[in-house]
């Protein structure tokens, strides 16, 4: 029993840790905050406010009160972020109902986010290339006509574009950034996990976006704006997914700082955190994507990947945002990528607003001259991003949201619309030759507005792993261990253990906590062995009168009620990192006893029922799992007892009641 304390302990410890609540702390106003615009902002962000009339007096650009940050982080773990735009810093704490009771604290909201990456196929070799086509450019940039930006000498040069990711590995050393470098175009890093200006390291995924933006392979371009400016923050870490929703803020605020034109957020929050219907442009970084677009920045995100995701099937935020170009994924035969997100948002506003290639030729970060092939919508939002960059340079007079609504009638599908392709992909002679679009593929193409558009939207299922109900079949594989036997009847440890097969089912409360209930059918092998006499008469006695190995087989049907905190989102089934802790409770229908005579002068073997067995059990349990493998332990609170002959004396054994083992979850749907 203290053991089975000890491990209870042990869970609750696990679950209060991952329970300390990260939240968004919102203050009431910036009283005695003084704010000197030409001394915070670059002259590049002066610059962008003035070309678009915007004032650089803005009550959100001031700071926010340090002595209301200082009084909250007292009743805090840590203090992770401030965000000046929403009056508000961000915290670790236990003490919520404390910070509440600040009479400057306005609201306090819950963090729950975690970001989406792209995925990569195996490397290429660069030569495989080269000859691609005459334009030199790649077919990522000819099927938005690239080569007339290059004809006409639009590169994105004076425009400065920030890139929001998870790390630049390598991105100081690549091949591809070697322009980017020797003139000196990357202007400033910045690393908010870790508080330091190195990013280039981490996470690969950074290093690709850039390379769809501004890249090079030799003198062939893997993105259009070579020219431009770039600021690039390290805003991810997939160990932390709810700082990382505080991160990116402070990554848009950084970047507005100093002087971006043009965000790329190769990234988004969805299915790990939120529901669907809570992708209705309201999220708090779908809030700061909204603000950065008032202060004059283009703010290009992409759509997701979970378009063949049955329980999502909508945007992630903050590209549900109104003032973000959401960007969705396309097929070099324009036909939707199968992953790309889709469109509704959840009020019925029209996303994605273009798309481009989901898949593209980029820098490979394992090598400094290594390239590869990658896919996914991380990847389409920065082809859009360098594309606008070169638009912009051609019609520098227009403001971030004229030149997000040219974009879009530059799309080749356009006035037509759907919620896959949005109004189709850019084309760079409506830029630089006023031309007409031909339309490409029409065939599954709406008006907006028209009501045949509901028939590209299918209903998301209400079931699969990150769905509001989930029904998954399960193997156990557990062994048992002696904790209530004396040295008479010792356990052999590799024979002694049990098989279960189950079905399980849970409902999410929410995203972090559910409830479930699981149904098993399974048989535990007990297996015993008693140890020679010490050489006495009563135990010589009994040494060639009793039968020395058991045997003994436990049929069940066992249901459970259990809870589930899930600490971590994430991994390849969504399951993420999770606590269970449950009772179960069974009926043991069957059971079995064989004995084997120790005795060589008197070999034996007796296979005989149990004629007494309790026929029922409980106990409680707790699992430990990532994904859809778990470690398990279960302690039987209840007597397990098999009498062979039904005397109940010498013959009765208590069977063990610790068990520990792997279960092995068979996930049905995503």
């Amino acid at each position: 029993m203290k053991k089975f304390i000890l491990l209870l302990l042990i869970i609750v410890e696990v679950v209060n840790l991952s329970a300390q609540d990260c939240c968004w702390v919102f203050f009431t106003d910036k009283h005695d905050c003084s704010f000197a615009p030409y001394d915070y902002f670059d002259s590049k962000a002066i610059e962008r406010r003035q070309r678009q009339g915007i004032p650089l007096f803005d009550s959100t650009d001031f700071p926010v009160n340090e002595s209301y940050s200082a009084a909250v982080s007292a009743f805090s773990e840590e203090l992770i972020g401030t965000s000046r735009w929403l009056n508000a810093v961000a915290v670790n704490t236990f003490h919520i109902d404390e910070i509440k009771r600040l009479p400057f604290v306005r609201a306090v909201s819950l963090i729950e986010s975690s970001f989406t990456p792209a995925s990569v196929s195996e490397s290429l070799d660069s030569t495989e290339w080269m000859n691609i086509s005459e334009t030199k450019l790649f077919p990522q940039l000819q099927r938005m006509q690239g080569e007339q930006f290059v004809k006409n000498g639009l590169d994105g040069k004076g425009v400065r574009i920030a890139v929001l990711d998870g790390g630049f590995r390598l991105a100081d050393k690549h091949s591809a950034f070697q322009h980017l470098r020797d003139n000196q175009q990357i202007i400033a890093t910045y690393n908010f996990p870790l508080k330091q200006v190195d990013v280039y390291g981490w996470d690969s995924h950074g290093t690709m976006v850039l390379s769809c933006i501004a890249g090079m392979n030799g003198d062939t371009k893997i993105g259009l704006a070579t020219g431009a400016e770039f600021l690039l923050a390290r805003t991810e870490v997939a160990l932390e997914p709810r700082k990382e929703e505080v991160w990116w803020m402070m990554g848009m605020e950084w970047a507005d700082r100093n002087g971006a034109d043009i965000i790329n957020s190769s990234l988004g929050y969805g299915k790990d955190r939120y529901n669907p219907e809570d992708m209705d442009g309201t999220s708090l970084v779908a809030r700061a994507a909204n603000i950065a677009a008032s202060k004059g920045i283009l703010v290009c995100n992409s759509m997701g990947n979970e378009g063949d995701d049955r329980t999502w099937l909508t945007v992630i935020t903050p590209a549900d945002a109104d003032s973000v170009l959401s960007v969705g994924g396309i097929n070099e035969d324009d036909t939707p990528c199968s992953f790309t997100s889709v469109g509704p948002t959840a009020d019925g506003r029209l996303k994605p607003n273009v798309s481009a290639y989901g898949h593209a030729f980029v820098a490979n970060p394992s090598g400094a001259d290594r390239y590869t092939y990658a896919y996914g919508t991380s990847f389409s939002s920065p082809l859009v991003a360098g594309f606008a960059a070169c638009a912009w340079q051609s019609h520098r007079q227009w403001t971030n949201m004229q030149l997000k609504s040219e974009l879009e009638h530059s799309g080749d599908l356009y006035p037509h619309y759907n919620y896959v392709r949005g109004f189709g992909v850019p084309q760079a002679s409506y830029f630089v030759q006023n031309q007409s679009i031909t339309l490409k593929d029409t065939s599954f193409l709406t008006t907006p507005g028209d009501s045949s558009g509901t028939a590209l939207q299918m209903v998301a299922t209400k079931w699969g792993v990150n769905a509001k109900y989930n029904l998954v079949p399960y193997l156990s594989w557990g062994f048992v261990f002696p904790s209530n036997l004396n040295n008479t009847f010792p356990v052999n440890y590799g024979k002694s253990e049990s098989i279960v097969f189950g079905l399980r089912f849970k409902g999410n409360i929410c995203k972090w906590y559910s409830l479930g209930v699981a149904a098993e059918i399974g048989a535990t092998w007990y297996n015993l062995k008693e140890p020679r006499p010490d050489g006495n008469e009563a135990d010589l006695l009994r040494y060639f009168n009793t039968l020395k190995k058991e045997n003994i087989r436990v049929s069940f049907l066992v249901g459970e009620f259990y809870q589930r905190f899930r600490c971590v989102p994430g991994g390849l089934f969504g399951y993420g990192f999770y606590v269970d802790m449950g009772v179960f409770a069974g009926w043991n229908f069957a059971a079995r006893h064989k004995t084997v005579s120790d005795n060589s002068d008197f070999p034996i073997t007796v296979l005989t029922p149990a004629k007494a067995i309790n026929p029922f059990q409980w106990g409680v349990r707790g699992r430990i799992g990532f994904d859809i493998v778990s470690i398990f332990v279960q302690y039987r609170i209840s007597r397990l007892d098999v009498d062979k002959t039904g005397l109940g004396t010498y013959w009765n054994r208590e069977l063990p009641d610790w068990e520990a083992g792997l279960q092995l979850v068979l996930p049905i749907g995503k």
